[in-house]
């Protein structure tokens, strides 16, 4: 009997379909269409949100890394396992970080490596990196190279390109010292006011281990401040205005610094540098006026007291050459220096 009405059932059912099948093929032809069109709007809107998500999270990151001038590598610190790191900075394009370094197995010249933001990107994701913040560099490798990119692919921290691109060096015609002196045969002495750019040193070439200054341009956003301060060191040649220039710096091929005269200042602080110290800098500064060129940063920090009281200048890197009329320069340059003294005093 129940087999009998299954059949029953069926049959009829199969007959009023049959009957109706255009308009039921309409109606799911349309429900297939809603179907596939809310499966594409629910990817779009999740795949959507995803982008905006890592782009919200992206653009954090970037200001995170921009608010107050900060470094990546001021919240990040990277790790390189055969290499040295010398000094950093944000790349000129705003989407990197720049370091300077040098292998271990390779101290005879420096190397570029550029550091994607997506790497920092992904270690603000990624909560393995919170605690340390230490992110490990992928191995360097050796051979002839000047510049590396290192970027993501997928999760992995890879190297994306090498090259063998020229570095930045400074022109011949600002080089007019004949002693060429090796960057990597100079020993560096712990000195208060050393810099990744600026250190105290000696050398075989200098007698009895007389200290020197040590000035290189690393980066390329350098080399013209290099040069411009070569140059003005060159017009002060006979003037004892600034310190004496032994020689230039090479880094393999290239020319990349100077080395100056060491003179053994007076810390420039609240107790040194009083209204008679103001003086004698402020002398200095008129006779550099006096021979048409104005310091352009002419802070105390850069004018040092020799103990015999005399003072003497450096840090030329925005220095420029005058026409005597161009007294707005060495205006700048006096009131550069009054309010320096002014915020020593009151610190």
């Amino acid at each position: 009997m129940f087999s009998f009405f299954k059949w029953l059932f069926e049959w009829l059912a199969a007959r009023l379909v049959g009957a109706m099948w255009p308009f039921w093929e309409i109606v799911g032809a349309i429900i297939y269409g809603l179907g596939l069109l809310g499966y594409i709007v629910s990817a779009l809107w999740s795949g959507f949100f995803s982008i905006l998500g890592e782009t919200i999270i992206f653009t954090l990151t970037i200001l995170r890394f921009r608010t107050a001038d900060r470094h990546p590598t001021d919240i990040y610190k990277l790790k390189f396992d055969n290499a040295l790191q010398i000094a950093h900075q944000r790349s000129i394009h705003g989407n990197a970080t720049d370091v300077c370094i040098v292998l271990n197995n390779d101290r005879e010249r420096t190397r570029f490596v550029s550091v994607g933001y997506d790497v920092y990107q992904y270690a603000e994701l990624e909560w393995k990196y919170e605690k340390s913040r230490v992110i490990g560099m992928p191995f360097l490798p050796t051979g002839d190279w000047n510049t590396a990119d290192i970027g993501m692919d997928d999760k992995h921290i890879v190297i994306t390109k090498t090259s063998c691109e020229s570095l930045p060096s400074m022109d011949s015609k600002f080089t007019w010292n004949p002693v060429m002196v090796d960057l990597f045969e100079f020993t560096v002495v712990p000195a208060p006011w050393a810099t990744y750019r600026t250190k105290l040193v000696t050398h075989p070439y200098f007698d009895n281990g007389a200290k020197a200054v040590l000035k290189v341009a690393r980066f390329r956003s350098e080399i013209e401040r290099m040069e411009i301060e070569t140059s003005i060191y060159k017009a002060l040649l006979t003037h004892n205005l600034a310190p004496r220039v032994f020689g230039h710096v090479k880094d393999d091929n290239r020319i990349v610094g100077s080395i100056y005269e060491y003179i053994e200042a007076l810390p420039v602080d609240k107790d040194n540098f009083d209204a008679s110290a103001l003086e004698l800098c402020e002398i200095a500064l008129g006779d550099l006026h006096g021979i048409y060129i104005a310091h352009g940063d002419a802070h105390p920090r850069n004018c040092l007291l020799r103990h015999d009281g005399t003072a003497v200048w450096i840090g030329f890197g925005w220095a420029k050459r005058t026409k005597p009329d161009e007294k707005e320069a060495f205006e700048k340059d006096f009131h550069t220096l009054h309010l320096g003294y002014l915020d020593l005093q009151s610190s």
